[in-house]
């Protein structure tokens, strides 16, 4: 059965959301993607190519990529123009990540988000 509804209100304002373009937030735990917990500055130039190959990253997309601090430079070396989040510790990067979506206001600036880790945190 097929319905019309009529509504005799004003329009309502579109939301925040809806008058941005869309973008994407793109968390990669570089550790898990290079395969490596010290990744050398290639194996993250390395893994930035694979997920660019799979995943294009948009202007307007953000990207954060978290590590230890023993791997924050050849993280920045290596995947310019990104946001870094640097945690230690056993699933350190992980929880660097999962603080960015619990804390940044992700549903209201982004249309969606891609997580590139290896890890079960994010399951």
């Amino acid at each position: 059965m097929l319905r019309t509804i009529t509504r005799n209100k004003r329009p309502q304002r579109a939301s925040a959301r809806r008058r941005f373009p869309e973008r994407r937030l793109h968390l990669v735990d570089i550790e898990n993607l290079a395969g490596d917990s010290l990744p050398t500055l290639s194996q993250v130039r390395e893994a930035l190519g694979l997920y660019t190959d799979c995943l294009a990253v948009e202007d307007m997309d953000q990207v954060e990529v978290a590590s230890s601090h023993l791997t924050l430079l050849n993280a920045a070396l290596g995947w310019p123009h990104a946001h870094y989040r640097v945690r230690s510790g056993p699933d350190g990067a992980d929880l660097a990540l999962l603080d960015v979506l619990r804390h940044e206001n992700v549903t209201n600036r982004f249309t969606h988000v891609a997580i590139g880790s290896g890890d079960y945190l994010f399951a």
